[in-house]
């Protein structure tokens, strides 16, 4: 009897060991880039989210980044031209064209500016 007992339970244990292991949200492959369209040249703010929330920096030149976010997850970046770089220096005011893209493998969201282009799409399973 103890023998049915066990043998019936056992793929219970095996179901109860498989969906604990496994994540429960599906994560989506998200594409980030940053194009500067500008002559002059200039250092960027950009913020993007990752999986553990906003992260910053500041580039002087085209950027890319893959991040993977849960599956109904906010994508969402952020671009502001900070100043024109001169040998270090503030020059002056510029109109920088910035141009962003999310691309969450489902859709490709663009948009471009001068000097402020903020983007957000919900990640999506393909």
């Amino acid at each position: 009897m103890k023998v049915i007992f066990y043998i019936i339970l056992f793929p219970l244990f095996l179901w109860g060991v498989y969906s604990c292991s496994t994540d429960k949200k599906t994560r989506i492959s998200v594409k980030y880039k940053v194009f500067i369209d500008s002559k002059q040249p200039c250092c960027v703010f950009v913020s993007y989210k990752d999986s553990t929330g906003y992260v910053t920096l500041y580039v002087d030149d085209n950027w890319s980044k893959e991040v993977f976010l849960p599956q109904g997850e906010v994508a969402s970046l952020l671009m502001i031209c900070q100043y024109d770089i001169e040998d270090g220096l503030q020059t002056g005011v510029f109109f920088h064209s910035l141009t962003g893209q999310i691309d969450n493998g489902k859709e490709v969201v663009t948009d471009s500016g001068e000097n402020i282009v903020s983007i957000s799409t919900i990640t999506r399973d393909t």
